[in-house]
């Protein structure tokens, strides 16, 4: 497994590169279908990696009480990682600095084909997500009912 450290600042570097991108698209003028759904997928995703930062900041992902599941997000080339990559394809091609309000407003960086390419990936990955999240939620409703059944033959 990758070591916590690593594992937070991926979560962290995720969420920078989401609010760039998320940013950019929230200020694009007469927005296309295709930029809707996409701040709509990278708000989402930008939701659910909130939620895991919080969870890895009360839990721990690497402490064991996470399930193999949730803790095969961090691995090298696992969700995390391509969903940094995603996210850091998208804002290499976003105007930097002044360019930023012009471009904005003037010019969409991205094909059409690009941009449905992205969005299915980030919803395959927000798919596992959720399902790593949904994973954890069982392991730890089973260990909850281990302990409660423990408790009542010691009664």
């Amino acid at each position: 497994m990758a070591d916590p450290l690593s594992i937070t600042a991926s979560l962290i570097a995720i969420l920078q590169l989401s609010k760039t991108v998320g940013r950019y698209l929230y200020g694009v003028r007469q927005a296309s279908e295709e930029s809707r759904k996409l701040l709509v997928e990278v708000t989402t995703i930008s939701g659910l990696i909130y939620h895991l930062k919080s969870l890895d900041k009360d839990l721990g992902i690497n402490r064991g009480e996470w399930s193999y599941t949730a803790q095969s997000l961090a691995l090298p080339g696992g969700p995390l990682d391509q969903l940094k990559d995603a996210l850091y394809s998208l804002s290499t091609r976003l105007p930097q600095g002044d360019q930023f309000r012009t471009r904005q407003a003037l010019a969409w960086p991205f094909r059409k084909s690009e941009v449905k390419d992205t969005i299915e990936r980030i919803s395959r990955i927000k798919t596992y997500l959720i399902l790593a999240l949904q994973n954890d939620q069982l392991a730890l409703n089973a260990a909850i009912h281990d302990n409660v059944e423990g408790m009542q033959h010691m009664i």
